[in-house]
């Protein structure tokens, strides 16, 4: 191999893969923009599947007069995702328990009460994978 050839297969590589964000930051991002009722912020945080339904939700909400509350009276309702600190592996000071090579587990802690967040990786960016995320149902359950 040339030595002209190595940096550009570097390049392409680091092309190819993108700049990740840590699922930790994402997981916050997607927080504030529950917190500062940035809906379509919110929902390019979520895997297609999560987006899919919550915007498929919105109509069902409208339709069903209220009977079915995702959303909440006026926006995505900030308890949908955990509140509390994100839990660091004291190990190897990474926020994400990997499943597998496309799918992890951010914990976040508030006291006593421990959830964990899956988060999967779509089109080389970590997305909240609302769908997969224990309580979930509790949200879309009728009131």
């Amino acid at each position: 191999m040339s030595r002209r050839l190595l940096p550009l297969l570097c390049l392409a590589a680091l092309a190819l893969t993108g700049c990740r964000d840590d699922p930790a930051v994402v997981l916050n991002a997607a927080r504030d923009a529950l917190t500062s009722k940035s809906p379509d912020e919110f929902l390019a945080l979520v895997d297609p599947q999560s987006r899919a339904f919550l915007t498929r939700s919105q109509h069902v909400v409208k339709v069903s007069a209220q009977t079915f509350e995702v959303l909440g009276a006026r926006g995505f309702a900030p308890d949908l995702l955990p509140s509390g600190d994100i839990v660091e592996d004291p190990e190897d000071g990474d926020h994400c328990m990997v499943l597998n090579h496309h799918l992890c587990l951010v914990e976040v802690r508030k006291g006593t009460r421990v959830a964990r967040v899956p988060m999967r990786l779509v089109r080389g960016q970590w997305r909240v994978a609302l769908l997969e995320m224990d309580g979930f149902l509790d949200h879309v359950l009728p009131r």
